[in-house]
Order: C-alpha cells, then sequence, then structure tokens
C-alpha cells in the first residue's frame, strides 16, 4: 500500500517519514487551514471574522473592532505556537519549559539561582552552557522531549498522567502511553503509535481522497480520527469502528479514507473473486452483494454475468 502512495504527495502532505507527522501547509488547497488576518499571526481561525482568540483579545486590549485588524501590530513569531521551541540559551538542543521563561528546565533552574543576573546576561553568562536533547516523551504519539533526563514525559503528558491517576489510581500506565494522544498544534497530526498498516493506509486514503474526491481535509477532525484509531489500537482500519456520537463531517472522513485504504490495491480481476463488490471498483456507486444466492454454482454464474455486464 505504501508504494501506491506518490512522494509527490507526501511532499506536498508534510509527510515526515521520521518523526510519523503530517505537518498541512496553511496554504494547501484541500489540506490547509485558515489563518488569522492579524498581521504576522500564523495560528488557525475558526471564526467567522478569521480572526483567531488570542488577536481578539489584542484586538479588545488596543480598542480596535474586527475591522480594524490591519491596525494591529504584528503578532510576534515566538508567541505564535502551543507547542515549546528550543530552549533559548545558543545551541541548546533541548525545549524551553514555558513561553514566559524560554527556558528548558535545567536552564530555569539554573536561572532562579542566579537572581541578580539578567536574561540577556544570563544568556551569555560563562557558566551557562548549551545542553543535549532529552528522549521522545514516553506516550508513543507525541513528539515532544521528556521534561528531563530523570523523567519519561514532556510537561503536558506529565501533567495528564497527574490528574489521570488522582481519578484513577490503578491506572494502566504502559496502556495509558499506548492509547494516549498527541498534544494538538494546528496543522499537526501525529500518525504515531498507530500500527505501520494502518499509517500506509491513512496516507493512501488522504491521497486519494485529495486527487479522485478533491474535497478539503480539516486537520483538526483528521487529528481526533487518528487519536480514535490509536485508542481501539486497530491493526487495519478495515477493523476500525466509527462511534454512534460522531458528526457527520467526522464520519464521512472516516469512511472516505476506509473505503479508499480498502480498494487503493484492489482492480475488476480481483474484485470478481469476492462475494460482495465495491462498485467503485468497476466505477459505479454503492455495493454488490452474492452471498444470499446459497447454491455456489449460481452464486458464480451470478457473478460471471455481472461482471461481463458491469463495463456495458
Amino acid at each position: 500500500i505504501a508504494a501506491v502512495v506518490d512522494p509527490a504527495f507526501l511532499a506536498e502532505a508534510g509527510w515526515d517519514p521520521a518523526r510519523q507527522i503530517l505537518v498541512f501547509a496553511p496554504q494547501h488547497p484541500l489540506l490547509g487551514r485558515r489563518i488569522c488576518r492579524a498581521e504576522g499571526c500564523a495560528t488557525t481561525a475558526t471564526a467567522a471574522s478569521g480572526i483567531c482568540g488570542v488577536c481578539r483579545k489584542r484586538l479588545i486590549e488596543n480598542g480596535l473592532d474586527e475591522h480594524e485588524v490591519a491596525a494591529l501590530p504584528p503578532r510576534e513569531r515566538r508567541s505564535q505556537r502551543r507547542g515549546p521551541e528550543c530552549c533559548r540559551v545558543p545551541g541548546c538542543a533541548r525545549e524551553w519549559l514555558s513561553l514566559r521563561s524560554g527556558l528548558c528546565s535545567a536552564h530555569a533552574e539554573q536561572k532562579r539561582r542566579m537572581p541578580g543576573v539578567g536574561f540577556s546576561a544570563f544568556l551569555t553568562h560563562q557558566t551557562v552552557k548549551p545542553l543535549p536533547l532529552l528522549s521522545d516523551c514516553s506516550v508513543q504519539a507525541c513528539v515532544r522531549q521528556r521534561r528531563h533526563p530523570a523523567g519519561l514525559y514532556c510537561d503536558a503528558h506529565q501533567q495528564r498522567l497527574r490528574s489521570l491517576r488522582k481519578q484513577d489510581p490503578g491506572l494502566d500506565e504502559s496502556g495509558w502511553q499506548a492509547i494516549e494522544s498527541a498534544i494538538g498544534h494546528g496543522g499537526e497530526v501525529s500518525l504515531r503509535g498507530v500500527s505501520p498498516l494502518v499509517v500506509a493506509q491513512l496516507l493512501a486514503g488522504l491521497q486519494q481522497r485529495c486527487r479522485i474526491n478533491a474535497v478539503k481535509t480539516c486537520d483538526a477532525v483528521l487529528r481526533v480520527l487518528v487519536n480514535d484509531i490509536r485508542a481501539q489500537r486497530v491493526a487495519s482500519l478495515a477493523d476500525y469502528t466509527i462511534g454512534e456520537d460522531r458528526d457527520l463531517e467526522f464520519t464521512g472522513l472516516a469512511n472516505c479514507l476506509k473505503g479508499h485504504a480498502r480498494r487503493v490495491l484492489s482492480t475488476p480481476e480481483t474484485e470478481v473473486t469476492q462475494d460482495e463488490w465495491d462498485l467503485a471498483v468497476f466505477g459505479h456507486n454503492g455495493t454488490l452483494s452474492f452471498t444470499a444466492i446459497t447454491q455456489t454454482w449460481l452464486r458464480e454464474a451470478a457473478k460471471r454475468w455481472a461482471a461481463d455486464d458491469l463495463p456495458k
């Protein structure tokens, strides 16, 4: 299945095979997302106004309305990410602990021990040395680093685990690591923690959805779908069950990807050997089942006749 996926599509979808994540470009016509209208802002804007929540707050603080968004000062780039970037100590490969500090946990602790040193002076202080990156968070879906060398999780998942343990002291931690979702970030979908077959099926399905159906895919909905698949621990998309409480957009995406994954390797020649046919393989809509014909010879005769008649 992976061989069917065009490398050019993987490039435009922002597929990172090493990290196992999709990073959709905002400007992509089918995989992109609406970006806030404020200058310098790259945050997803879901409101009808096209302005993100942070920039709406900035408008209020500056006494402006939505029609005056162009008058806002450019938003600082470092304040846009929900997830951590690199520690601001030059050369440090670790992720910052918080946006406000801009420092990894080790350098933040070192800064607390140097109260009389300003931030700029701290960054260039002779005792402040860059540190190597830490191992990945033990949550399989997560792409963040662990908070500190002796820990197992990034800060966000450590907090989630602490909260869950208060609710359930007997929590199966290894099971939680396998099914827990990644920390959401606009335009990114983590496929880590799902089986290699499901990864290939999702990529193939997404390619066919873009090239055949030509419909837009919302990264947030796809992220929820992948989280659901991971939680069910399915070995194949064919085994995934869509919950009854899911809305039409979610159900449509799930069925579309499952359908494309099912027939990505199918041909009319392989389909006619089955007792239930996916008519999309023959250029038609729907399905056709021969299972109600109990006599084997009559069922095979009917299938042969149908295979001959469908192209006409």
